[in-house]
């Protein structure tokens, strides 16, 4: 798996949902970057499965762009708030014409297969110029079990 390029940023939400908010005017860099940072956050007891994530971000014209990331050694932080508090995680920043995306994050187990246990989590999100879109997706148990 490959090793992630960067941290992550600004992260909020409840357990088990999908959060999407975008950071009007913020940006990466003084550049005015455009793009999208994505994060999974999976359950507490998900870290004995899982062990890394399969994003990807697909246009409304069915161009895709993936990553494939370990978890983080740490989990967030209690500054995130009590229900992502202590949750393992990885992130990826991609660059992005604006748009409109629909964003896939694939749970996988130890040597790349998807994870039985739990389930993908996806969003829709809107890239607008100058901004960098902010998405926190959060794993959930499959309901296959």
């Amino acid at each position: 798996m490959a090793r992630k390029p960067n941290g992550v940023s600004v992260l909020a939400g409840a357990a088990f949902s999908v959060v999407l908010f975008a950071c009007s005017g913020a940006s990466t860099d003084e550049a005015g970057d455009t793009g999208l940072h994505v994060a999974l956050a999976v359950p507490r007891d998900a870290k004995a499965e899982v062990t890394g994530v399969f994003f990807q971000v697909t246009n409304s014209l069915g161009h895709a762009r993936h990553a494939i990331f370990s978890l983080e050694e740490e989990t967030l932080p209690g500054l995130l708030g009590p229900d992502l508090a202590g949750h393992p995680f990885t992130d990826w920043l991609v660059r992005l014409e604006p748009g409109a995306y629909t964003v896939v994050a694939t749970p996988l187990k130890k040597g790349g297969s998807p994870s039985e246990l739990f389930a993908e989590a996806r969003s829709d999100a809107w890239v607008s110029a100058g901004t960098v879109t902010e998405i926190v997706l959060t794993g959930s148990p499959s309901q296959a079990e």
